[in-house]
């Protein structure tokens, strides 16, 4: 059960650092829920920003590359795309 006192904004923070520490401990399918989950959020604002879809498919790599590499504790690597991880 929930606390009351935890706002739904806290609950939301909590399973993306619980998926986060799994993604870090080699757990594939964590990777994939925080894909799953933030991956077309980040399409739609690179597009609207960008005006471009395969603009905002890149985006989208490099944000998921980027964020991966931090939570494995990787050093950012340009050369290196999301598809060759």
């Amino acid at each position: 059960m929930i606390p009351p006192e935890i706002s739904t904004r806290q609950l939301g923070s909590i399973i993306v650092y619980r998926m986060c520490v799994r993604t870090r401990h080699g757990r594939g399918h964590a990777e994939t829920a925080l894909y799953q989950k933030y991956s077309a959020k980040v399409y739609y604002l690179a597009l609207r920003e960008s005006k471009s879809a395969p603009d905002a498919e890149d985006v989208r790599a490099e944000t998921f590359l980027r964020v991966l590499q931090a939570i494995h504790g990787q050093p950012r690597s340009p050369e290196v795309g999301f598809w060759k991880t």
